[in-house]
């Protein structure tokens, strides 16, 4: 078994589909904090990873202490430790609580949020990964978030070295 197979195996990883959204310009989501998404989960705080895939769209991310960052379709961001963050149309809007879109009631299927003004669309499919071990040197040496572009930012229009 190669090393990377090896870590997985050990930490133990899995993962769901909170829901996949429809947002609308303007909008402006607030995840919660990590130890509030942990008790609605009923798992440890300190092993949830956050993530969001940008379908259609675009959109800003902040969150405390970082500068702003503005992902277009395809992109994906990670939340290794399950910081509190900001997504919006806008970097101005006044961010509404996710929990507060979330159906009160479990349905069968995946949860659809429609929510925003009527403007220009974005959609999400968001989640969570969570480890069971509570304490795990690799996730915690993880950064406060992982943004990998889903476009090829360089400029070239060919695979490089063709």
């Amino acid at each position: 078994m190669d090393v990377l197979s090896d870590v997985l195996r050990v930490v133990r990883l899995t993962s769901a589909v909170f829901f996949t959204a429809r947002f609308s310009s303007p909008w402006s989501i607030e995840s919660p904090p990590p130890d509030q998404l942990a008790r609605s989960l009923r798992l440890r705080a300190e092993s949830i990873a956050l993530f969001h895939v940008l379908v259609e769209g675009r959109c800003w991310v902040s969150m405390e202490g970082q500068a702003p960052l503005k992902m277009e379709a395809m992109d994906v961001i990670i939340f290794p430790h399950g910081d509190a963050h900001v997504m919006s149309s806008h970097l101005d809007g006044s961010p509404q609580p996710i929990g507060t879109l979330l159906p009160s009631q479990l349905s069968e299927g995946i949860p659809k949020l429609d929510y925003g003004g009527g403007g220009e669309a974005t959609r999400f499919v968001c989640g969570f990964l969570h480890c069971d071990q509570r304490f795990n040197p690799l996730i915690g040496s993880l950064p406060t978030l992982l943004w990998v572009r889903g476009r090829d930012t360089t400029g070239r229009s060919e695979p490089p070295g063709n």
